[in-house]
């Protein structure tokens, strides 16, 4: 789709935008410039007025985390293609600002309501998750997050619309093997869930061509009386073990440092090579299917990692993470399992905001989305701060489980003091 210029010259149009601008001074820093910040500001707006048109509804309603949707298939679908378009942010010079077309606010509108309309469900399907995890191994990670803005454009990209994107929120259990993993996934093939199964990837059994290994469900949301509203939604559930999860935390972390989309393939060859590698050597350790793209023995799969290991000094690289990284935290007074948790990869800092209202914390989402759009914003949910180290490592550049699976690769008889994982004995009394 076309660029979609928002300005034109000088005239009385741009009095009504400047009069914006003057209103939003504390978001937009003052700028009279159009562009995604001030149109997802306009957002935030929008999104207000159905937290309000939410709180004169039933006092059941008025419990709820997340807005009701309250848009059409197709009114979602337009509102996709507008967003899949590139909105330019800087004018050519000797232009003045104007009132930008009221689609492209609407579409901003529109996306967040259905965004944050799948928090309820969310809350709901990792409610019920972390039941089933806990009853298998006690103590097991749970978490849940909505997908980032910029990272639903970018999945816009592809041949899909807005109403088809089914992991807009996503939640996730982290086990201790694949006895456990295949337990879950027992219980939810047996109709184990109160929702309904849309479809199923086992990427244990079929790993994908970059060496990403889990078992994900996507879950149709079934409401009851009011929640009914929310039947559209869907959930996808990710289910893997420490290993897994390590190996996909590794990925994400070192395509955060090099401002690389090694997660979406991209980036630099040899690192993604090495993560090939790395994944089909922790599957002979689980004794599950390779990565398609590294079906050798294992002797010859360590000894490219070893070569390519010196090639891209991934050890070196792994380890400066943890001395690289600022990590600030918020506190709240209140009982708080909303999160903001952001990586700014400018500055190497992590910060972790909590909150205890959901719709606080939603509003604060769109405003870190439009006003740092560099930086890596995501709005979480779990038990406690300490439960996003293990759930979202990659955003503290926590690689240390997967660099001593490296370091055993490279030297058989190394023994990491976290080899053996023993801290779930705490739990037992």
């Amino acid at each position: 789709m076309a660029d979609l210029a928002l300005w034109s010259r000088a005239d009385d149009k741009a009095v009504g935008w400047r009069r914006f601008c003057s209103e939003t001074e504390a978001l937009a820093a003052g700028e009279c410039k159009i562009g995604e910040l001030q149109v997802e500001i306009l957002a935030i707006q929008g999104r207000k007025r159905d937290c309000q048109q939410n709180s004169t509804e039933s006092s059941a309603r008025s419990m709820t985390v997340s807005s009701t949707p309250r848009h059409s298939k197709s009114q979602i679908i337009k509102a996709g293609k507008v967003l899949r378009a590139r909105l330019l942010l800087n004018p050519p010079e000797g232009t003045e600002c104007v009132d930008a077309p009221m689609d492209v606010f609407e579409a901003f509108r529109i996306a967040h309501n259905w965004r944050d309309a799948h928090m309820l469900p969310l809350l709901r399907v990792r409610q019920e998750l972390a039941r089933k995890v806990n009853a298998i191994e006690h103590g097991a990670i749970t978490a849940a997050r909505l997908k980032r803005m910029q990272a639903i454009r970018r999945k816009l990209q592809r041949p899909i619309t807005l109403y088809q994107m089914q992991d807009i929120a996503g939640c996730r259990a982290i086990v201790r093997s694949m006895k456990e993993v295949d337990r879950l996934v027992t219980i939810y093939r047996d109709g184990g869930s109160a929702h309904t199964i849309q479809s199923e990837d086992d990427y244990v059994s079929s790993p994908k061509r970059d060496g990403y290994r889990s078992h994900h469900f996507i879950l149709k949301f079934r409401g009851h009386g009011w929640s009914g509203v929310y039947d559209r939604q869907t959930v996808e559930i990710q289910i893997r073990t420490r290993l897994q999860h390590a190996w996909a935390t590794a990925v994400e972390a070192v395509g955060l440092v090099r401002g690389e989309n090694i997660k979406g393939g991209e980036g630099d060859e040899d690192w993604r090579r090495f993560f090939e590698l790395m994944s089909s050597e922790i599957a002979y350790d689980e004794d599950r299917e390779l990565a398609p793209t590294a079906l050798v023995s294992r002797e010859e799969i360590r000894k490219e990692i070893r070569d390519l290991t010196k090639k891209i000094k991934a050890v070196a690289s792994l380890e400066k993470f943890r001395t690289a990284i600022k990590y600030t935290e918020e506190h709240d007074s209140g009982y708080s399992q909303y999160f903001l948790l952001q990586f700014d990869s400018a500055s190497g800092t992590v910060s972790v905001r909590p909150f205890s209202s959901y719709q606080i914390t939603a509003e604060q989402y769109v405003i870190e989305e439009a006003k740092h759009g560099s930086r890596n914003t995501v709005l979480v949910q779990a038990n406690k701060v300490s439960d996003l180290r293990k759930a979202f490592p990659n955003y503290f550049l926590d690689v240390q489980l997967f660099t001593d699976k490296l370091r055993a690769v490279l030297s058989p008889n190394y023994r990491s003091s976290r080899a053996y994982d023993l801290s779930w004995l705490k739990n037992y009394r």
